[in-house]
């Protein structure tokens, strides 16, 4: 009995400790990502703000192909939105348009449902770079505790900075389509 006190008393201690250096994380954190494009800014533009092409060069779609996916409202307007279904390594959510500067930058307001709730804001920024286009991808949120534990296992720079990447190439892809 005295050895299963002391190993719920180190048990307790670790947690304490573990919550207490998790407290000192950061509260916010944001990844960004560019690419330069071979393509007019109009082309880009007209990719990324359309939800409807959102599926072309998203860098999650390949978790599942199959998911279910529902596009609402007119693209490049506040209002227009992207959701989707998927299995577990999909999830849930949904993104919706919530500011936009016509051909130079798209603000979305992220929510995710599942597998863990959270929300956070993206945007596209576009501009123009020796007659080619370049798009940076921004996503920022805060950290709650929960965040804070799961950033000393995962940094969201390296987790989420994957992601974009592989979407901005993705898109390289898909402007062709959007192009012609």
């Amino acid at each position: 009995m005295k050895k299963l006190g002391i190993a719920a008393g180190v048990v307790v201690g670790l947690i304490v400790v573990l919550l207490g250096v998790a407290s000192m994380q950061p509260d916010s954190y944001t990844v960004e990502r560019s690419r330069t494009y071979d393509a007019p800014t109009s082309a880009v533009w007209a990719t990324v703000s359309d939800m409807n092409q959102f599926a072309a060069w998203s860098p999650w779609q390949k978790y599942d192909p199959n998911m279910k996916i529902q596009v609402e409202g007119q693209p490049a307007t506040v209002g227009h939105k992207y959701s989707w279904q998927g299995n577990s390594d999909a999830g849930s959510g949904s993104m919706t348009v919530s500011a936009v500067d016509p051909g130079k930058r798209l603000d979305i307001a992220l929510e995710f449902k599942e597998p863990f709730a959270s929300t956070a804001t993206t945007a596209y920024i576009l501009s123009e770079e020796g007659g080619k286009a370049k798009m940076t991808w921004t996503m920022s949120g805060n950290n709650d505790l929960m965040g804070k534990v799961f950033g000393l296992f995962m940094s969201m720079e390296e987790m989420i900075g994957k992601d974009f990447e592989d979407g901005l190439g993705n898109l390289e892809k898909a402007l062709p389509k959007a192009a012609g």
